[in-house]
């Protein structure tokens, strides 16, 4: 059976359908046996099908962040301490949620 850094380092072949009947085999059965990488797989097979679903216009409009804040109901700045604005305690927590996403256990 392969290992996680196998693993990840075939995962993009695997999910483009670019590897031999046996390794895609072999991810299968690493998959079945390995929860970490069993997420890592869910999580971009959602990310796929969540982009794919979503209808992305193409605009030659610079982006308007000042309507993107009042959207939100963010500060009007990124200097601003107002809700909308992540701070270190929300780039700890992604982190964190990172890691644990794509942490293999074997």
């Amino acid at each position: 059976m392969i290992d996680c850094r196998t693993f990840l380092d075939r995962h993009s072949d695997y999910r483009d359908r670019r590897l031999s009947a046996a390794m895609e085999q072999a991810m299968r059965q690493h998959m079945a046996a390995c929860e970490p990488c069993r997420r890592h797989d869910e999580a971009l097979r959602r990310g796929i099908d969540l982009l794919r679903r979503s209808e992305i216009e193409e605009t030659s409009r610079p982006l308007d962040m000042d309507a993107v804040r009042r959207r939100a109901g963010g500060p009007e700045s990124p200097d601003d301490d107002g809700p909308g604005w992540p701070g270190p305690d929300m780039a700890a927590a992604f982190m964190a949620a990172t890691a644990a996403t794509f942490g293999c256990g074997t």
